[in-house]
C-alpha cells in the first residue's frame, strides 16, 4: 500500500515497540518456540523475539518495510523470515508449517475487506496453529468509534514527528476511510495517505474468532491487560486453537 511504502521510513518513530508488548507475548510461550508475526511492518517485535530466543517469523505486504526488517536482522545478527506477502496469503505461504503463537498487532487484521475475509484469514491462520497454539489479536475498539461518532484520535506528537490520525465515512458502504498526516520535524516533510478499514466491533471478531475454531481465552483494553469496557481505546484478544474456557 502507497501509504506504508511512505511511512516505512518513519514508522519506528511513530510505533516504537513498546516493552510491555514483548512482556506479554514472551509470558505466553516458553523459549525456544515458533512464532508468526502479521503486519510485522519493520520487524521491531520480531527481532525482540528473536534475541529471546525464539525462532520467529514475520509477514508484511509492504516491501519496504520488510527491506528495513531484513536490514535490522542483519545489523543485528539474528536468524528471522520475513516474508513481503498480503496477510491474506499466510495460508498457503506457510503450508505444512505449524507455529505455536501468532500475533496479528496494530489494527492489522482491519485491513482486510470484509467479515467474510477476516473469517477466511482466521480459518487459514487456525491451520497453521500446533495443537495448543495461541493467537494475539489487537485493534482499534471500533464500538467506541462508532457509537461515540469519533472522527479523530489523539495526535502522535515527539521531538521527532508528529503523526494525525482521521476517520471519515467510505464510499463504500461498512468501511471507513482513515486518513493520515505525517509531519517529518527535522525537513518539514508532510506526508498523507489514506486507506479503507473495516471497522469491526469486539462481538464480531469474537464471534468470527469461534467460526474459525478458536476459543477466546482472553480480553483487555491493551498489553497492561487493563480490562475492556466499551469505552477502552483499544481491543487486545487471546484465542487458542482448541477448546478451553475464557
Amino acid at each position: 500500500m502507497a501509504l506504508y511504502d511512505d511511512f516505512a521510513d518513519h514508522y519506528d518513530q511513530v510505533f516504537p515497540l513498546k516493552e510491555e508488548v514483548v512482556a506479554f507475548l514472551a509470558d505466553l510461550v516458553a523459549s525456544p518456540k515458533d512464532l508468526l508475526d502479521l503486519g510485522c511492518a519493520t520487524g521491531a517485535l520480531c527481532l525482540a523475539l528473536s534475541r529471546l530466543g525464539h525462532r520467529v517469523t514475520g509477514l508484511d505486504r509492504d516491501e519496504r518495510m520488510v527491506a528495513r526488517a531484513r536490514e535490522g536482522a542483519a545489523g543485528a545478527g539474528l536468524e528471522v523470515e520475513f516474508r513481503a506477502a498480503p496477510m491474506e496469503e499466510a495460508g498457503e505461504l506457510f503450508r505444512g508449517r505449524r507455529f505455536d503463537l501468532a500475533s496479528c498487532l496494530g489494527n492489522t487484521l482491519v485491513h482486510l475487506s470484509s467479515p467474510g475475509a477476516v473469517g477466511a484469514f482466521l480459518q487459514d491462520l487456525r491451520s497453521l496453529l500446533a495443537p495448543g497454539g495461541l493467537l494475539v489479536v489487537q485493534i482499534v475498539n471500533y464500538r467506541r468509534i462508532l457509537a461515540g461518532g469519533i472522527g479523530e484520535l489523539p495526535p502522535i506528537e515527539n521531538d521527532r514527528v508528529r503523526f494525525r490520525r482521521v476517520y471519515r465515512r467510505d464510499r463504500e458502504p461498512g468501511r471507513l476511510l482513515f486518513e493520515t498526516e505525517l509531519l517529518v520535524k527535522g525537513s518539514g516533510r508532510v506526508v498523507r495517505g489514506a486507506v479503507p478499514l473495516l471497522p469491526l466491533r469486539p462481538a464480531e471478531l469474537e464471534r468470527l474468532l469461534a467460526e474459525a475454531g478458536f476459543a477466546l481465552q482472553g480480553r483487555w483494553a491493551g498489553f497492561s491487560r487493563k480490562p475492556y469496557t466499551p469505552d477502552s481505546p483499544g481491543l487486545l484478544v487471546l484465542a487458542g486453537a482448541g477448546r478451553c474456557n475464557p
